[in-house]
């Protein structure tokens, strides 16, 4: 049995055209989380029921796997990837609106390692007399397809030596753009 639907009246038929083919994350860094989300909008004169599944077992984690829509009730679907390793995923999920329409979405992504390059490794302070400092500074550029994050740390056996300080010890650096870290040295008289 059909519903009568009045003329310029908007059907499940137009919230199913709405929602996306696909969703395509495009480069993500390996260990890390990428998300991603489109609206389904209730544009029918109803309440509308949606689920949302996995079509292929997919490592994508969904938000909001189902709900009730009140007329024109929105809800953002968030999709989430969290990459172990490099990889191409091409990953399928259904969206069901009220038992009766479906639609396939096309999820894609492609895990990359985050790849960081120095202008310098090893800094040389040579001889410097106690009480006097000085600072030197490498890049950290980042050469790869992913965004990149980086951290300085001591060795565990220099954790007691005070005289290096470094600035800048962790950020984020985008595709293509570099970080300035700088070293200082001040030696100290050890045991006075």
């Amino acid at each position: 049995m059909s519903k009568k639907v009045k003329k310029g009246e908007k059907t499940i038929t137009d919230v199913i055209d709405s929602i996306p083919n696909e969703v395509d994350f495009g480069y993500c860094a390996v260990e890390s989380t990428e998300t991603k989300s489109f609206v389904i909008t209730n544009v029918t004169p109803g309440i509308m029921k949606f689920s949302v599944r996995s079509a292929d077992n997919s490592p994508f984690k969904i938000s909001h796997e189902s709900g009730v829509l009140q007329v024109k009730g929105k809800q953002e679907i968030t999709f989430s990837y969290s990459p172990a390793e490099c990889e191409v995923l091409v990953s399928s999920i259904v969206v069901n609106i009220n038992g009766e329409e479906e639609k396939q979405i096309k999820l894609l992504a492609v895990a990359k390692y985050q790849l960081l390059s120095v202008s310098e490794t090893t800094l040389d302070f040579q001889e410097l007399l106690v009480g006097k400092s000085e600072i030197k500074e490498i890049q950290i550029h980042n050469t790869g397809h992913v965004p990149a994050s980086f951290r300085v740390r001591k060795e565990r056996n220099e954790e007691e030596d005070t005289s290096f300080f470094v600035a800048n010890k962790k950020g984020n650096i985008a595709v293509g753009e570099s970080a300035t870290v700088k070293f200082k040295y001040q030696p100290k008289l050890v045991g006075v």
